[in-house]
C-alpha cells in the first residue's frame, strides 16, 4: 500500500512541472506583443530563441562609464555644474543722475524668494507744469476802425488785422480752464514800420481798469516773416486766477507818426503755465558683485499685484551711457525673465523700474515686487560619454527611450543625444526639472561603424540625479528591437 501511495505522489509532480512550465512559455510569448512592435529582453528570452544584435557599448571618452556583461548595458557617470542665482544687491545707486522718484516699502523683500513677501513700489507726485496757449474769443477797438479784426483770433496764421495811424485793436474773452496758474505771458505777432515819429504800442486793463502801458515794440517785419514779441506778466499781479485771464485786454495801437501807416496784427494770445499733478515712478536697483562671463545670464522678476497701470524695466547700457527697455510691463504674480547677455559685461549691473506712464498722470499706482535676481550658468557639454558600435556590416536604427528616473527635480538642462560627425538627433530632454522629450527618433547606424552618446547639463542645486534609459536596437527590415539598459548618473 505504501509503495502505490509513493508512486501517484511521483506522477502528481511531473504534471505539475510540465504544467508550470507551459504558463512561462506562454507568457514569454505574450510579452513579444507591444503597440504593433515586437521587442525582446536580453535577459528575458530563452537562449535558443533570440539572436543577440551585433551592437555592442563601449566606453566613451568623457565622464566616467562602466560597461556590463557582454558589453549590452552600461553606466555613465557626469558632473552638472550649478547654475547661481544672485538676488540684487542695494537700490542706493544713481548712475544717471537723476533722484529716484517714487518708495519701496521693503527693499530686502526683492533679495529673497520668492516667499510672498513683497516690496511694493509706489509712485509719488512730482509738481510739474504745463503750458497752454490761451486764445481770444472777441476783439474790440478804442479808437479808429480796423480792417479784418477777426484775425487777430486762435494761433498765428499769416492772416492779419489791420491798424492805422492812432487806430487799434485790442483781444478778450479769453477761455477758462480749473487748474492753478502759476505764470502768465502775453503774445502778439506783428509787422510795421511806422513813419515819423510813430511807435507801436502795447498795453494791457483788466476789469475794464483802463489800458496801461507794457512796453513800446519794435518796428520790421513783413507778411511772410513777421515779428513775435512776448511780455512776462506774471509780475503785473500777486497771483493770477482764470477769471482775470478771461477778463484781460490786450491792445495794439498804432501811435503817433505821420499819417499814413499801418501796422499788421497776426495774432494776440496768452500762454498760460498751469501746476499740474503728476505720479511718477523711477527707481534704480543694483548688483555689484554680479558674475559676469556665463553662457547664459538671465533677469529674472517675480512680481506680484500690479495696478493698472504698467510697470516697465530698464537695463543700464553702459557702453552707450543710456538706459535701454528690457519689459514694458512686468506679468503680475509671475516670473518675467529675460536674457541680458548683451548687458550684462562687469561686476556692476543695474535697472530700475519705471512707470509706464509719466506725464500728465493724475493717479497714483503701485507694485508688488517678490524677488528680483540673476540667474547665470554654463552648461557643462561631454561630447563622447559612450560610443554604441556596429560590430558587421549593416546597418541598424538606434534611439534612446527614458523609462525611470530619480531626483531629476534639481536638472535645468540635461540634454542627450546621438551624433555621428554627419549630424545630431536629440534623443531625451529634461527642462527645469520636468521632460520636454522622453523618447528620441530613429537614428542610423552605419555598416561597420559607431555613433557616439553625448550629454549637456546644468543643474540647479547640489545632489545626484539619476535617468534610466533603454538603448533601443532596431533589427533591420523588420519591426522587433532590442532593448539595452544605461543608467546615467549625474552628480
Amino acid at each position: 500500500m505504501s509503495m502505490v501511495r509513493y508512486s501517484l505522489g511521483s506522477k502528481r509532480i511531473r504534471r505539475l512541472i510540465w504544467l508550470v512550465l507551459t504558463i512561462f512559455v506562454l507568457w514569454g510569448y505574450s510579452l513579444q506583443n507591444v503597440t504593433g512592435s515586437v521587442q525582446y529582453s536580453l535577459l528575458l528570452q530563452p537562449n535558443t530563441t533570440v539572436t543577440t544584435p551585433p551592437v555592442i557599448l563601449q566606453n566613451g571618452t568623457a565622464g566616467t562609464s562602466t560597461i556590463y556583461t557582454n558589453n549590452t548595458s552600461a553606466k555613465v557617470n557626469v558632473a552638472a555644474p550649478v547654475s547661481t542665482y544672485d538676488f540684487v544687491d542695494n537700490n542706493t545707486s544713481d548712475v544717471d543722475s537723476s533722484a529716484d522718484k517714487g518708495t519701496h516699502s521693503n527693499f530686502t523683500a526683492q533679495q529673497y524668494g520668492p516667499d510672498s513677501i513683497y516690496d511694493t513700489l509706489t509712485e509719488e507726485d512730482i509738481d510739474g507744469e504745463e503750458s497752454l496757449a490761451v486764445y481770444c474769443n472777441s476783439y474790440g477797438s478804442v479808437s479808429g476802425g480796423v480792417t479784418n479784426p477777426t484775425y487777430i483770433y486762435g494761433s498765428p496764421d499769416l492772416q492779419y488785422a489791420e491798424c492805422g495811424k492812432n487806430e487799434d485793436i485790442y483781444s478778450n474773452g479769453y477761455d477758462t480752464g480749473s487748474e492753478t496758474i502759476t505764470q502768465v505771458y502775453f503774445n502778439v505777432t506783428y509787422y510795421g514800420t511806422p513813419t515819423g515819429a510813430g511807435v507801436i504800442a502795447w498795453r494791457y486793463q483788466l476789469d475794464d481798469s483802463g489800458f496801461v502801458d507794457i512796453k513800446t515794440l519794435a518796428t520790421g517785419g513783413s507778411a511772410e516773416s513777421p515779428l513775435t514779441d512776448t511780455y512776462n506778466a506774471t509780475s503785473l499781479r500777486a497771483s493770477w486766477s482764470w477769471a482775470d485771464i478771461n477778463n484781460t485786454d490786450i491792445q495794439i495801437e498804432a501811435n503817433g507818426g505821420a499819417a499814413p501807416y499801418t501796422i499788421y496784427v497776426d495774432a494776440i494770445y496768452m500762454t498760460v503755465v498751469i501746476q499740474i499733478t503728476n505720479y511718477e515712478l523711477d527707481l534704480e536697483v543694483q548688483w555689484t558683485t554680479a558674475d559676469y562671463d556665463e553662457t547664459n545670464e538671465y533677469l529674472c522678476i517675480y512680481a506680484g499685484v500690479m495696478d493698472a497701470e504698467d510697470l516697465k524695466v530698464d537695463v543700464r547700457n553702459t557702453t552707450a551711457n543710456c538706459w535701454d527697455n528690457l519689459f514694458t510691463n512686468l506679468t503680475a504674480n509671475s516670473w518675467n525673465n529675460i536674457s541680458v547677455s548683451d548687458y550684462l559685461t562687469s561686476v556692476t549691473f543695474t535697472i530700475r523700474f519705471k512707470g509706464g506712464t509719466e506725464t500728465g498722470d493724475a493717479n497714483q499706482d503701485s507694485w508688488n515686487i517678490d524677488t528680483t535676481l540673476l540667474h547665470v550658468w554654463t552648461d557643462q557639454s561631454y561630447d563622447y560619454v559612450l560610443e554604441v558600435n556596429n560590430t558587421v556590416a549593416q546597418a541598424w536604427n538606434i534611439r534612446l527611450k527614458a523609462y525611470d528616473q530619480t531626483n531629476i527635480e534639481r536638472l535645468q538642462n540635461c540634454t542627450i543625444y546621438f551624433h555621428n560627425g554627419s549630424g545630431i538627433s536629440r534623443q531625451i530632454y529634461i527642462h527645469n526639472g520636468a521632460y520636454d522629450q522622453q523618447v528620441g527618433d530613429w537614428y542610423g547606424l552605419a555598416a561597420s561603424s559607431s555613433d557616439y552618446i553625448a550629454i549637456t547639463l546644468s543643474a540647479t542645486g547640489a545632489g545626484t540625479s539619476y535617468v534610466y534609459v533603454y538603448l533601443e536596437i532596431l533589427i533591420p527590415d523588420t519591426s522587433t528591437y532590442s532593448q539595452y539598459v544605461i543608467t546615467f548618473e549625474i552628480t
